[in-house]
């Protein structure tokens, strides 16, 4: 069974290979496509600016542990012409983004949303079944998201909906797209377009979220679908 010390040693031994990150962003991209769609599927857990979608919790995942990848395709790259590099697969995605930056001979500001993003994956990935007493009923470390109106909102306090539940919202997914694909628009700007031709995979489809509805627009979208959502309902 290959642990992840086995994979390190090989990478560093012979860094390369084809892309894995485009993978996991279609997958991503595809997963959002049906948590936009089930929008269709819903009555009373929707708002004007979100809905419960179980395949959002997905998409969220798959697009953080796309960004990884691709930060550990790129450090494959540039460590073949300084080794130096290749230790930083080694690092957490967050350290990994920084000091990438840094090896290129430059630095990037501290992405709060990165990070949030980084722990509502870990959150989702690692999750463990509790009780939560917290402010609305979420861990503190996504507090800030619950404000911002990105969760499930709790309609009946009698009944708080669960942090599966809360997760499982297309504004969410959609908000962590847009997170991840900002987060490399300025490494890329950063270090430089040019210099980046030779990155990872195919960053461009870190982009392919805007091919869906917009969280602010989807009222819009309801009205535009009415037809379909009342055929679905029935």
């Amino acid at each position: 069974m290959g642990t992840r010390r086995e994979r390190e040693t090989q990478f560093a031994q012979d860094p390369g290979g084809s892309s894995m990150s485009s993978q996991l962003v279609w997958g991503a991209y595809m997963l959002l496509g049906d948590a936009l769609e089930f929008r269709h599927r819903q009555e009373g857990r929707k708002t004007d600016s979100t809905h419960y979608a179980p395949a959002a919790a997905g998409s969220i995942v798959l697009i953080v542990d796309a960004f990884g990848n691709w930060l550990d395709e790129s450090i494959a790259q540039l460590g073949f012409f300084d080794k130096k590099i290749l230790p930083l697969a080694s690092e957490q995605p967050l350290q990994k983004y920084y000091k990438l930056a840094e090896a290129a001979g430059k630095s990037l500001p501290n992405n709060a949303d990165l990070s949030m993003a980084i722990d509502l994956r870990n959150e989702i990935v690692h999750y463990l079944p509790r009780g939560l007493r917290t402010e609305g009923n979420v861990p503190p470390w996504l507090v800030e998201l619950d404000r911002r109106s990105l969760l499930i909102p709790v309609t009946d306090s009698s009944a708080p909906w669960s942090l599966p539940d809360k997760v499982s919202s297309y504004a969410l997914a959609y908000w962590t797209w847009e997170v991840v694909d900002t987060a490399l628009q300025h490494f890329l700007d950063a270090i430089g377009r040019q210099k980046s031709i030779s990155l990872g995979g195919a960053v461009e489809n870190f982009s392919l979220y805007r091919d869906f509805c917009r969280p602010a627009d989807l009222a819009e979208f309801d009205r535009a679908n009415e037809p379909v959502t009342k055929a679905a309902a029935q």
